[in-house]
């Protein structure tokens, strides 16, 4: 039985600090100025082309 709890406690901190981390980062890509469109897809196209051409 109290291994059963420590691992369900184990879990539990997991989860809570995962959860933390993952609201954190929100937290930050919220606060961050917004990227135009058309200049994120256009560097996400450029990235791309540069992993086609080194094939």
């Amino acid at each position: 039985m109290d291994e059963s709890i420590s691992n369900v406690c184990r879990s539990l901190g997991w989860f809570c600090n995962h959860l933390d981390n993952t609201c954190d980062a929100l937290k930050q890509s919220l606060q961050r100025r917004p990227i135009p469109l058309d200049s994120a897809s256009s560097t996400f196209i450029q990235c791309l082309n540069r992993r086609v051409n080194k094939r």
